[in-house]
């Protein structure tokens, strides 16, 4: 490594993202290889406690996503009291990105995190209308009630954002309990 690839790794902005959170959300890949070679930290979190992974598994890039994996990067996070800031997880299930949510559950992610501040991966694929992303979650066994009682249940997420498909899916699942009638006609009439 020479003395300008020990720089580059280093350089932040004022928000603290790095070179490899830019390279990891504009997903090239070139750069992102380029960097972790020549040494840039793979966790490296920005102001906003987000690091390179939940950059890239925010936009989307499921190449970038292994490569950081591999490279040691964590699913998880020590999070902060008061931490407002989604994991990569949620991120990638907020976005819809069916298979960055899977490599993510597969190399450890929490699938049920989430706290007073931030909505599970369930809950945000749900408000979202990403039906696939509800389906693997379910299939993975996420929680369908919120850990944080006042908040909405995923059925309520996906009825009052009108998302049909997801409603349809979670009454299907079983999901969807006495308490929830009318709902799916609430979400038909959004």
């Amino acid at each position: 490594m020479d003395e300008a690839d020990d720089v580059s790794t280093a350089l932040a902005d004022r928000y603290g993202a790095t070179l490899l959170h830019a390279a990891a959300y504009d997903g090239d890949g070139e750069e992102v290889m380029r960097l972790l070679n020549a040494g840039a930290e793979v966790d490296s979190e920005d102001v906003l406690c987000k690091t390179p992974l939940a950059w890239a598994a925010e936009a989307g890039h499921e190449t970038i996503v292994r490569e950081l994996l591999r490279r040691g990067a964590s699913p998880e996070r020590d999070r902060p009291e008061y931490d407002e800031t989604p994991g990569p997880l949620q991120e990638a299930a907020a976005g819809g990105h069916v298979g960055v949510v899977k490599v993510l559950i597969d190399a450890g992610a929490e699938i049920d995190e989430e706290s007073e501040y931030i909505s599970s991966a369930l809950e945000l694929a749900a408000r979202n209308g990403h039906v696939n992303v509800v389906e693997i979650l379910l299939d993975r066994g996420a929680r369908t009630d919120p850990v944080d009682p006042p908040r909405k249940d995923v059925v309520h997420e996906a009825t009052a954002n009108g998302h049909v498909d997801v409603v349809a899916l979670l009454i299907e699942r079983g999901v969807a309990r006495p308490t929830h009638e009318g709902l799916l006609e609430m979400a038909l009439d959004s």
